[in-house]
C-alpha cells in the first residue's frame, strides 16, 4: 500500500479477507492477513488496513449500524 491513513471507529469492526494479501496495523503491531483471515478491530483503536506491496486485497468490513469513522491526522 502506497498510502495509509490511520482512523478510528466508534464501534468494533470485523474484516474478512476474500482475496489477496493485506496488512492490519495499530499503534503497537502489524499483522499480515490472507484470504479467509479475520481481524477484529476494537472500537476507538487507531488503525489502518490495506494491501501489501505488489498485491491487491479484497475484504468484507462488518460494523454496527450508525458506525462513524474518524480520520486521525498524522
Amino acid at each position: 500500500m502506497e498510502f495509509a491513513t490511520n482512523y478510528t471507529h466508534n464501534n468494533d469492526q470485523i474484516l474478512i479477507v476474500t482475496k489477496g494479501r493485506g496488512i492490519v496495523s495499530n499503534e503497537k503491531k502489524e499483522k499480515q492477513i490472507a484470504p479467509g483471515g479475520v481481524a477484529v478491530i476494537p472500537a476507538s483503536e487507531k488503525h489502518w488496513h490495506g494491501a501489501i506491496p505488489g498485491s491487491a486485497m479484497t475484504h468484507i468490513a462488518i460494523s454496527a449500524p450508525q458506525t462513524s469513522i474518524d480520520q486521525v491526522k498524522p
